[in-house]
């Protein structure tokens, strides 16, 4: 009897081509900021900043396997409070600005879940997600507001 082994086969039967036996935790992937030259008279504030689509787009990088919980793209935003959870809740997210803005995400007590120094973007949870528990609510909060701010903030349970 001879056996024949295609390539396919030998590659799925030695573990290759499957991707890291242990995936590593995501790391800040940093927000590239558009190269495009525009004409300075006719530039409005907001687009500097990357699209939304662009910045929801990173969540393989940011957050595997979390769903989009809100996103905005607000002028002059200061404060976003969301309903309480009904369960435990893991958050992570991003934010562009058009000025440096210091981002902050509180619980429903006034805790500081993650805070950014004054930037023009940056990571909610550089290191991985932070969890709020059921009953909290989730506050985000920008201080020195540019004129356009877009975030986006991903979930899971």
């Amino acid at each position: 009897m001879k056996l024949r082994v295609t390539p396919w086969a030998l590659a799925a039967g030695l573990g290759c081509g499957g991707g890291p036996a242990h995936p590593r935790l995501p790391e800040e992937v940093p927000i590239g900021s558009r190269t495009e030259v525009a004409d300075a008279g006719a530039a409005d504030a907001g687009d500097a900043l990357p699209p939304m689509a662009e910045l929801i787009a990173r969540a393989p990088q940011l957050a595997p396997g979390m769903q989009v919980l809100t996103t905005g793209d607000d002028a002059a935003p200061k404060t976003l409070t969301l309903a309480p959870v009904a369960t435990d809740l893991c958050v992570r997210g991003i934010f562009v600005a058009d000025a440096p803005v210091r981002a902050t995400l509180l619980t429903s007590a006034g805790d500081a879940l993650a805070e950014t120094d004054a930037a023009t973007s940056g990571t909610f949870g550089p290191r991985g997600p932070v969890c709020l528990r059921k009953g909290q609510a989730l506050t985000l909060r920008f201080e020195q507001p540019a004129h356009r701010v877009r975030y986006v903030l991903w979930a899971a349970h």
